[in-house]
C-alpha cells in the first residue's frame, strides 16, 4: 500500500511539472511551485527527484520512450522513404501537439549532463536498432545498394531529422507542414543516394 501511494505521488508530481511548464514556462517553474501545485512538501519532491532537471528529464524520457514505441510499432509496409517519414513524423507531430512543453525540454535535453545524456543517447541507439531491419529489408528489395553501410546510412537519417527538429524548436513547431515537407524531400533524396552509391563504413552509432 505504501509503495502504491509513493508511486501515485511521483506520478502526480510529474504530471503537475509538465502542466506548469506549459502554463508558465520552464525557467519560471521551480520545485516549490511544483510542490505547491501537487499538494506536497518540497522535501517530498526531493525524495523522488534529485533536482529540477532530474524531474523534468524523467518526465521527458518517459514521453520519448512512449513515442518511440508507438513509431516502431506502426511502421507501414511501404518503401523505405515512407517508413522513415512515418517515424520522423510520429516524433515531430507528438512534439507539435504540446509545443510549449516540448520546446524547452528538447532544448534542455540536447545539453543534458550525466547521467541523463547517456540515457537519452541510449534511447537514440534503441531507435537506431529499430531502423536497422528497415534498411536491411530495403537492401533485400534492391531499394538500396548491397554495399551501403547501414549504420552510416542511419546516422545520415538522424542528421536530417535533427536538422528539422532544431528548425521546429526555434519556431515552437509552428508552422509544422513546411518543415515536414522539407524533411520528406531530404529523406527521399537520402534513399535515392543509397540506391547506386557506396556509403563508406563508419563506427556504429
Amino acid at each position: 500500500m505504501r509503495q502504491i501511494q509513493k508511486q501515485a505521488t511521483r506520478a502526480k508530481i510529474l504530471a503537475v511539472a509538465q502542466t506548469l511548464i506549459e502554463t508558465q514556462g520552464y525557467q519560471s517553474t521551480t520545485l516549490r511551485h511544483i510542490a505547491q501545485a501537487a499538494g506536497v512538501a518540497v522535501g517530498t519532491v526531493f525524495v523522488h527527484f534529485e533536482s529540477k532537471e532530474d524531474l523534468f528529464y524523467t518526465a521527458f524520457y518517459a514521453d520519448l520512450e512512449a513515442i518511440k514505441d508507438r513509431a516502431l510499432a506502426k511502421i507501414p509496409a511501404a518503401s523505405l522513404p515512407l517508413q522513415l517519414q512515418h517515424i520522423a513524423h510520429t516524433f515531430l507531430h507528438a512534439f507539435a501537439e504540446r509545443p510549449t512543453l516540448y520546446s524547452p525540454l528538447l532544448q534542455q535535453s540536447l545539453f543534458a549532463l550525466a547521467p541523463w545524456n547517456q540515457r537519452f543517447r541510449a534511447q537514440i541507439e534503441a531507435l537506431a536498432q529499430g531502423l536497422f531491419p528497415l534498411y536491411q529489408a530495403a537492401q533485400a528489395r534492391g531499394e538500396i545498394a548491397p554495399s551501403v553501410a547501414i549504420p552510416t546510412a542511419i546516422a545520415s537519417f538522424f542528421a536530417f531529422y535533427y536538422f528539422a527538429l532544431l528548425t521546429l524548436i526555434n519556431q515552437q513547431f509552428q508552422p509544422l507542414e513546411p518543415t515536414l515537407q522539407m524533411l520528406n524531400a531530404m529523406i527521399v533524396q537520402h534513399v535515392q543516394g543509397l540506391t547506386h552509391s557506396e556509403v563508406a563504413h563508419a563506427p556504429h552509432l
